[in-house]
């Protein structure tokens, strides 16, 4: 998925300050949260202990709580530095306080603290570095700015320092927000402008570090390259776990990741972002267990989880929480440090017993390691995908214009017949064999992807059952055309009435199994409109046709006395009329309608498969979609 290569799980706690050469490896796009505290970058050398050529200043010795004043990273003349990190540390406590404020560079949130901490962005080389910062009003005591400067990759100081800042304090501690407790698991809620804000800069910067200090794997392929990823999950070793980041398009339902041994639902370990927990309360991180093709919450909903923050931002659900490296769930045991998993993501409906199934899904092709973070490919839903377009392209365009042909126009075109059989007949036989060829590879195509018949869940049951049915009719209707009797045997209409009734079958269940089948592969639910179209659309034009065969039979009888054995072809005239060569009245209207039928046919059948193999959101930015 357009991963870069591993940074071990050691090298993870430490701080890769390299916005280095091209040569060099490191965070050139920034240091990671993980890192605050060490401030070292691993590059397999030690740090310099001759004196720094780079200072940190404060603007002001003394400063009033909740007021900003300005740091000053600096250079010496002649020289420069390519990465940084700075922090605000209580002299007294070590801790990291207060807020930084600038556009120009990357935020870090150190010991669950907010913007505390400012990295370098790209890896230009800079002389002088000017950020705002702001003390809490509640704090009081003496400050110093503590940094790290980069220079090369094997030249870099550690533990730079200012002058001590006194910090008066301006206001009472701020009372302490409500939260939702489960044994040692907190969760907060953003609904305050400043950790709304937060959240928002942490989705921003969310695909940074992807590859770097981070995993991620989202969905559609090759998302976290572009940005654009509908669902996404990353994960990172932290010293008390793994932390999670989940997000996802979707205000009311569930975005999930799941850890598998396998390809397959089932005894896997689901985490899940709700974007509503309930009526009464806002974004919440749940804990769940796929059992078999069901999912079930956790009695304890929280287990394992800490750090919990979640809310609703821009549209997208996004929840962050640390995740103990040991977990054991209906008897299994899943450890992140030692197990290696196949990651899903997904994303569906949530139901008051806890999540309906998903909506679109998707898993990784093969194992990752939390603790790094090497390339992970998605699964490949090609032959599902495949197997979408080949039965629409098989009932909705191939079947009806063969059944079109077939039953409206055996008396057109008798002056061009060709290699002594009528132009319908060709034409019949060209779609009907296509349709054969198409169900055919299609059926092929999703055992392959599944891996053979399995067990069928509930929501796959109806999909199943009228594809097997459709299939089997299709597959016996061409040995049944070439069993059939000659025209003037006396059981030839039992044939007709078989061929028909067969035929009609298999493309109606066909058409309600693709109906049943949009659900699986994840299409927008206003899909089933352009089937709804298309029905109508097919239903009109037989409509029209049987009028106007009607008329064209009046005036046939009108201009003969005899009235020989009919057939069953819905004409009222002989199969074979009198003067061979001479098309049926109405033959024009005929070619006229099935001009239009076909151009009709042919547009709703690209719609389809459009909306079969393209996003519903880059049909969006194309502009195909202008509904919401």
């Amino acid at each position: 998925m357009g991963r870069r290569h591993l940074v071990t799980g050691a090298a993870v706690t430490a701080l890769l300050l390299a916005c280095l050469s091209g040569t060099a490896s490191g965070f050139s796009q920034g240091s990671p949260d993980t890192t605050c505290r060490t401030m070292e970058p691993l590059h397999g050398v030690s740090r310099q202990i001759t004196p720094a050529p780079f200072t940190i200043t404060p603007s002001v010795v003394e400063i009033e709580g909740g007021k900003q004043m300005e740091v000053t990273l600096e250079a010496g003349q002649g020289t420069s530095f390519k990465g940084f990190l700075v922090e605000g540390r209580s002299a007294e406590t070590q801790d990291v306080v207060g807020t930084f404020f600038t556009e120009d560079h990357k935020y870090l949130n150190c010991d669950n603290g907010v913007n505390n901490a400012v990295t370098h962005r790209g890896p230009a080389a800079k002389s002088k570095v000017a950020i705002k910062w702001e003390p809490p009003s509640d704090f009081s005591g003496d400050v110093v700015f503590t940094g790290s400067f980069v220079q090369e990759r094997t030249v870099f100081w550690v533990g730079v320092t200012s002058e001590k800042v006194t910090v008066k304090r301006s206001a009472p501690a701020p009372p302490v927000p409500e939260t939702t407790t489960t044994t040692s698991t907190t969760t907060s809620t953003a609904s305050t402008p400043a950790e709304v804000a937060s959240l928002e800069r942490d989705l921003i910067n969310i695909y940074d570090d992807c590859g770097n200090s981070k995993g991620c794997f989202g969905f559609p392929a090759e998302c976290e390259t572009n940005k654009k990823c509908t669902m996404l999950v990353t994960y990172s070793k932290v010293s008390s776990g793994y932390k999670f980041e989940i997000v996802g398009s979707t205000t009311t339902g569930y975005v999930a990741a799941g850890l598998s041994d396998d390809e397959k639902m089932g005894g896997d370990s689901v985490m899940a972002c709700l974007a509503s927990a309930g009526a009464n309360s806002g974004p919440d991180v749940v804990m769940a267990f796929n059992n078999g093709r069901n999912n079930e919450m956790l009695v304890e909903k929280k287990y394992g989880l800490s750090d919990i923050q979640a809310a609703v931002v821009n549209g997208q659900a996004y929840c962050t929480f640390v995740r103990d490296a040991s977990t054991e769930i209906s008897g299994i045991v899943f450890d992140l440090d030692k197990d290696r998993f196949h990651l899903m993501v997904a994303t569906g409906p949530v139901n008051p017993n806890g999540l309906s199934y998903h909506d679109k899904r998707t898993v990784s092709s093969g194992t990752v390691a939390l603790d790094s973070f090497e390339t992970v490919e998605v699964r490949s839903d090609l032959f599902r995908t495949l197997h979408a377009c080949f039965m629409v392209g098989a009932w909705i365009c191939a079947a009806s214009c063969g059944i079109i042909v077939a039953r409206y126009f055996k008396k057109t075109w008798l002056k061009s017949r060709s290699c002594g059989i009528d132009q319908w007949f060709h034409l019949h036989r060209f779609f009907m064999g296509l349709t054969w060829s198409l169900v055919i590879a299609g059926v092929v195509l999703i055992l392959y992807y599944l891996n053979g018949w399995k067990d069928l869940d509930s929501r796959n049951t109806e999909h199943a059952i009228l594809g097997v049915v459709s299939t089997g009719l299709c597959f016996i209707q061409p040995f049944m055309a070439l069993c059939r009797c000659s025209p003037t045997h006396k059981r030839r209409p039992v044939f007709n009435w078989l061929h028909w009734f067969v035929g009609n079958s298999a493309q109606i269940l066909g058409i309600a199994a693709i109906y049943f089948g949009f659900g699986l592969i994840g299409a927008p639910t206003w899909v089933v409109f352009i089937l709804i179209i298309f029905v109508a659309f097919h239903c009109l034009v037989h409509l029209l046709l049987s009028i106007g065969q009607c008329i064209s039979d009046s005036r046939a009888e009108s201009s003969s006395n005899v009235y020989p054995m009919k057939e069953l072809n819905g004409s009222r005239t002989p199969l074979q009329p009198s003067e061979k060569n001479t098309d049926a009245p109405g033959a024009g209207f005929r070619k006229v309608m099935l001009f239009f039928y076909f151009l009709g046919n042919f547009l709703i059948t690209a719609a389809l498969l459009l909306v079969i193999t393209v996003d519903e959101k880059t049909l969006k930015e194309w502009g195909l979609i202008f509904w919401e």
